[in-house]
């Protein structure tokens, strides 16, 4: 019986993946996947008696997605609101938003940049 057991829990270990593997595969950290577990955007299969996370092989292309939407410069909670909108629509509309958020926001340091250029000239 305890056979059975264990042969069932190495048959689970091949077909899963753990964080460490999916870190080295994604190119981001065991310390960034636990965040994204921890706020919900990724969960594991099944956790091992030892503690270990697995993770079906599906979860690659998500982490990918994630932090591709982070190098966007999307946080977490538009990152959590990208995934649950469903619709290809709903996450152009999104993406839209925050493309305007970040015009305004380069405007915003244009100006500064500017308003420093000119004290720099009245300090010379």
């Amino acid at each position: 019986m305890s056979n059975q057991i264990n042969n069932s829990t190495k048959n689970k270990k091949n077909s899963y993946i753990t964080r460490n593997k999916i870190a080295s595969l994604t190119n981001t950290t065991v310390q960034a996947l636990r965040y994204y577990e921890k706020k919900n955007l990724m969960s594991p299969e099944y956790i091992a008696d030892n503690g270990y996370h697995y993770y079906s092989e599906e979860i690659l292309s998500k982490v990918n997605l994630i932090v591709r939407l982070k190098s966007l410069g999307l946080d977490i909670e538009k990152i959590k609101c990208f995934f649950s909108l469903g619709s290809t629509e709903s996450s152009y509309s999104l993406l839209v938003k925050c493309r305007e958020d970040k015009e305004r926001e380069l405007l915003k340091i244009q100006k500064q940049l500017k308003k420093i250029n000119r004290f720099l000239k009245n300090i010379d």
